[in-house]
């Protein structure tokens, strides 16, 4: 069942892939940094709040405070090195090869600590 998964969530992401990339060169400068911002925008909320539900199981679990529990979580070194990985594995090559990741907001995933400053 996970392969099957495995394989339907990679088709989807190559069909929003194919289709961004024909679509990006229609639009404007302005429209391209709109859509730029709004994907650093959903990746940052993505990334801070992907152990969300693990906390919140752990911390029912052992009596701990789950907003505690995640803050530590997403600020220790463990966790943004798996994060880093996970993103660098396709989603930040397919936006860099997009053009939705460039100088500009180069620094903010640098700032969340998905890729070094270089």
């Amino acid at each position: 069942i996970i392969r099957r998964v495995t394989i339907d969530e990679a088709r989807h992401a190559a069909f929003g892939f194919h289709s961004l990339k024909r679509q990006l060169p229609r639009l404007t400068a302005a429209e391209r940094d709109q859509l730029e911002d709004w994907t650093f925008d959903i990746l940052e909320c993505l990334f801070n709040s992907s152990g969300k539900g693990m906390t919140e199981l752990l911390g029912a679990k052992y009596g701990l405070d789950p907003a505690r529990l995640l803050r530590g979580t997403i600020r220790s070194d463990g966790w943004k090195l798996s994060q880093m990985y996970l993103y660098n594995h396709t989603v930040l090559p397919n936006l860099k090869n997009l053009g939705l990741l460039t100088e500009r907001t180069r620094k903010g995933y640098v700032g969340l600590g998905l890729l070094f400053d270089s």
